[in-house]
């Protein structure tokens, strides 16, 4: 609202009524500053009203801005949290894919205590094993140099024949011997060795079996050259 104007128009009211000769001059003078102080005055609250009203504005735009901002940290940290509940880590997984079966080797064990003793000389070691599905055992001994090369090569099949009857060696597919003696030299070295299947080894067991004939009827037979003189 224009409060000027409205002054204004007043004003030219009391001036057509002054020229009128409608009242005294001097109580209209004092008539137009009262209504002059008082629309000022009106103005002026209108005025502060309106400032406060524009105050009362911002500060509640300020209000709701903070609102907003709270509104959206809120949110933010809503979904900071859903995104840490959402977060899993998965660990990697080996797959281990068998394509054929791994055959079970079995490894040979080898026996150096006093398992077994050895008739004509010392048991060095006795190492079982299972090959093609047979039993075996093979016998390591160390002899002594007999008076003649036949008595020093038979005292071997008598070594073995004693393992089979005395010391439980029936039990086996197969028995491997071989002994070593001690040289001109002074080294070791072989003397002989021998192998011996399940059919003789039986024999042997019962009885029914000449041992000095075994290198006769042995496999893989192999005596030190200068014994078979």
């Amino acid at each position: 609202m224009n409060y000027k104007k409205i002054i204004a128009g007043l004003i030219s009211v009391l001036c057509v009524v002054g020229i009128s000769g409608c009242g005294n001059t001097e109580e209209s003078s004092v008539t137009m500053e009262t209504i002059l102080t008082e629309t000022n005055a009106t103005e002026k609250e209108t005025v502060e009203a309106t400032s406060l009203t524009t105050e009362h504005k911002e500060t509640k735009n300020v209000g709701e801005v903070m609102t907003a901002e709270e509104k959206i940290e809120k949110e933010t940290t809503v979904e900071t949290e859903e995104a840490t509940t959402e977060i899993i880590t998965e660990e990697p997984t080996t797959e281990i894919i068998i394509t054929e079966a791994i055959p079970i080797v079995e490894e040979p064990t080898e026996q150096k205590n006093n398992e077994y003793k050895i008739k004509y000389g010392e048991f060095i070691s006795a190492i079982k094993n299972n090959i093609d599905g047979k039993s075996v055992i093979v016998i390591k001994a160390k002899i002594e140099k007999e008076l003649t090369n036949k008595k020093t090569i038979n005292q071997n099949y008598f070594n073995v024949e004693d393992l089979i009857i005395n010391q439980g060696c029936d039990q086996y597919d197969e028995i491997q011997y071989w002994a070593i003696a001690d040289m001109a030299d002074g080294s070791e070295g072989k003397v002989i060795s021998f192998t011996i299947g399940k059919d003789i080894i039986q024999s042997i067991a019962n009885r029914n079996f000449p041992v000095n004939i075994l290198g006769d009827y042995a496999s893989e037979l192999w005596i030190l050259p200068s014994l078979q003189n």
